[in-house]
């Protein structure tokens, strides 16, 4: 039964290629799905609406690396929905891969978001990059306590 994060939960899931298991004490999980978040506008219904996307760049092989919907989902009575990304973990590849995907407009939801500039940099909120790894990395905590008390990582501990 794969392990369920959402990508809030998970912020840290992007930054610098970690996988949201990068702890030595989850190498059994095989399967995480990761609930990528998308935010709604407008009237909030009481039952389940989907919206489309498109995946415009990916390095990883679907069913191998990861498995997608064919929509995203916003629950009932709810005004934020979401993408469920299951990803796989692949022993003995360090890789890291990356899907990148585009919320497009369907007949239930239109995707009329402008890109806008921060730092010199465009940004574009109708898209969404998540990069994963099935590698398993130290946890955030382990580079202050290593020198004292915890002694070098290692898969083994």
């Amino acid at each position: 039964m794969p392990k369920i994060f959402s990508a809030y939960e998970r912020s840290s899931l992007c930054e610098a290629g970690r996988s949201p298991e990068s702890n030595a004490f989850l190498t059994d999980i095989m399967d995480t799905v990761i609930r990528i978040p998308v935010s709604g506008s407008g009237e909030i219904k009481n039952y389940d609406r989907y919206f489309s996307f498109v995946v415009d760049s990916v390095s990883g092989v679907e069913g191998v690396h990861y498995d997608l919907p064919e929509k995203g989902i916003f629950p009932a009575d709810s005004a934020t929905g979401y993408i469920p990304v299951t990803l796989h973990r692949v022993y003995d590849d360090d890789s890291l891969y990356c899907i990148r995907f585009q919320l497009v407009s369907n007949d239930e939801f239109e995707v009329n978001l402008p890109t806008f500039t921060v730092s010199g940099k465009e940004k574009d909120l109708t898209r969404y990059t998540l990069n994963y790894s099935s590698a398993i990395a130290p946890p955030q905590f382990w580079t202050l306590m290593e020198k004292y008390y915890l002694g070098y990582f290692s898969l083994a501990k």
